[in-house]
């Protein structure tokens, strides 16, 4: 869906004449990851960011909301920085700091890239699942041959 849909259009206005564009739906993520300097997510309830662990995975710095979900995907001051939600200041510094310091995002991307290939690999994943699984599979299995 397109974004834009729940603007008025002042607002919409206003974005595009602030550089801002609403693309809607893409199928060339990674082309787009490469374009990027930085990626935000300002949102203010997540289960798991996927589009964040996928652009620290492409080696950006992540500035994100200081949410449950967003702070599996990012450690703050190491792969992107976290800000409170609702605050549109605190992420207008945050990427302004990280704008302004190619150093500190260079840094912050490769740190992003090396936690996403560790921590967030579809085979480790996958391998935790099924152990998580087996382990609960057990306990059940036990439960029911105990005696009352």
């Amino acid at each position: 869906p397109d974004k834009s849909d729940g603007l008025d259009a002042g607002a919409l206005a206003a974005a595009e004449a602030d550089g801002v564009r609403f693309v809607g739906r893409r199928d060339d993520m990674p082309r787009c990851y490469a374009a990027m300097d930085v990626f935000l997510t300002a949102t203010h309830r997540e289960g798991f960011p996927r589009a964040a662990m996928e652009a620290s995975a492409s080696g950006l710095p992540v500035v994100a909301t200081d949410i449950r979900g967003c702070r599996q995907v990012v450690v703050h001051d190491s792969t992107g920085l976290l800000v409170p939600a609702r605050d549109p200041e605190a992420l207008a510094a945050a990427v302004a700091r990280l704008a302004h310091d190619k150093g500190l995002r260079d840094r912050m991307g490769n740190a992003g890239q090396q936690r996403a290939a560790t921590e967030f690999d579809q085979q480790r994943v996958i391998r935790i699942t099924l152990e998580t699984y087996s382990r609960l599979l057990a306990g059940t299995t036990r439960r029911q041959r105990s005696p009352r």
